[in-house]
């Protein structure tokens, strides 16, 4: 039998939600599990127990978050809390940062920003209902990615 898929390209993006890089995409097709902000509710949350401000998920245009969202197994696990989420770790793991930045750890991209992902992903298969192997850091989610397993490794290897 002739299988016509000839190669399979993994694109692992680090540090960015789906939502954030390519939840836009809802825009042009209403099958994507994203947000069209001209048409649906925004996601929101509250940065409790800081303030308790309702932060909304709009655009953005900030490339990088300074200080970064920790990518260590306690913070992924309070960030998939639905209750409290990404803002309520990121105001935790850094309670001085300002309003403004608190927001943008919940902002999305708008189609057409990052022009050649957003140019590439309607042509291709994009997952847009896959999670992470393990709720942690970098490494472990590659091991999975291309062995199945992390082999115990939580960790970094060493280098």
């Amino acid at each position: 039998m002739d299988d016509p898929i000839r190669h399979v390209v993994i694109l692992m993006l680090e540090n960015h939600s789906f939502d954030q890089m390519l939840g836009c995409l809802k825009e042009k097709n209403p099958e994507v599990d994203g947000l069209d902000i001209a048409h649906d509710q925004p996601y929101s949350a509250t940065d409790y127990p800081q303030t308790n401000h309702l932060i909304a998920q709009l655009h953005t245009d900030e490339r990088f978050l300074d200080p970064d969202p920790k990518h260590e197994h306690p913070n992924v696990l309070r960030q998939l809390n639905a209750k409290y989420g990404f803002v309520c770790d990121y105001v935790q793991s850094n309670p001085s940062c300002p309003l403004e930045k608190r927001a943008e750890v919940m902002g999305i991209y708008p189609l057409g920003f990052l022009r050649v992902l957003h140019r590439l992903a309607p042509a291709y298969l994009i997952c847009d209902r896959w999670f992470s192997s393990l709720p942690g850091p970098t490494w472990p989610n590659r091991f999975f990615v291309h062995s199945g397993t992390c082999n115990d490794k939580r960790t970094p290897p060493e280098p």
